[in-house]
């Protein structure tokens, strides 16, 4: 049976409220025996429990009662033209758990969680040459199967330090990058019926399965994520 496209994004708010909040975009195919309801049903489902499992590290600004898992039917964009993504056709609200110790880190903090198919993925060249010559004219193949989301905002119980000869930076520690690439092996063994976690890739067109993933021991930072509070206290000094 044919596989049908769905994309999903789980939006978790900020206690801080107004338009303060964190998401991450996902893809998923389905077979097109599943009703496209009972597909999105699964993709909520998968979502909640790799959110759950990160739930202890996640930053207490987070609203835990309040997440929402948003489901579109995409099977517009494989078409050549590729069309638009419709409206959502499925919405479900769902709630994790309470960090487990720490304080919270600024929100724009995150952790990069890439991953990529397996069978292949170096058969094709990571860069092509363009014309004119330069990396503004190269192209990038390989880039079209992998793909990666930004976890957070996190408590700082990710921190541990790392370094050479005794010089130490911030780094992630070992434990989030376990717990991290146990979620998203969770959200890789679905059960049968249920939506299979994907690549989307528009430039290609073209649906890729995901076996291998991986997480660098570096925080990243996300602008966009950043707080934007209603007001701000200001410290000053005579000096």
């Amino acid at each position: 049976m044919p596989a049908l496209l769905y994309k999903a994004e789980a939006r978790l708010p900020y206690l801080h409220g107004g338009d303060n909040w964190t998401s991450n975009t996902f893809w998923f195919i389905a077979d097109d025996s599943i009703s496209s309801q009972d597909a999105a049903g699964s993709i909520a489902t998968q979502l909640n429990i790799f959110y759950e499992t990160l739930s202890g590290w996640l930053s207490t600004n987070i609203e835990r009662q309040g997440i929402t898992y948003t489901v579109y039917d995409a099977e517009a964009l494989r078409d050549d033209p590729p069309g638009a993504l419709g409206p959502p056709i499925y919405e479900e609200g769902g709630s994790i758990g309470a960090a487990v110790g720490g304080i919270p880190m600024p929100d724009d903090v995150a952790v990069a969680l890439s991953y990529r198919l397996q069978t292949g993925y170096f058969a094709v060249p990571e860069t092509v040459p363009g014309d004119p010559p330069g990396p503004a004219g190269d192209t990038h193949p390989r880039a079209s199967r992998r793909s990666r989301i930004w976890v957070g905002p996190l408590q700082t119980t990710t921190l541990t330090t790392n370094g050479d000869a005794g010089v130490g930076w911030c780094a992630v520690s070992s434990g989030f990058i376990d717990e991290l690439l146990d979620a998203a092996q969770a959200l890789h063994d679905h059960s049968v019926g249920e939506a299979e976690w994907s690549i989307w890739s528009q430039a290609t067109q073209t649906v890729h399965a995901i076996d291998y993933a991986w997480v660098d021991d570096r925080f990243d930072s996300q602008d966009r994520r950043k707080a934007q509070p209603s007001t701000a206290t200001k410290t000053t000094r005579q000096l």
